[in-house]
């Protein structure tokens, strides 16, 4: 069943909230996570 309430930017704003409250923003910055995570 569809999640009608949930958007993108609420997912977006709890991981932000979830990185900052570990202070692992120097870990995640767009070169490190194309590193660990690359395309298919």
């Amino acid at each position: 069943m569809p999640d009608k309430t949930t958007n993108i930017q609420h997912l977006k704003d709890k991981v932000s909230e979830f990185v900052k409250e570990r202070n692992w923003e120097k870990f995640h910055n767009p070169k490190n996570l194309s590193i660990k995570y690359p395309a298919p």
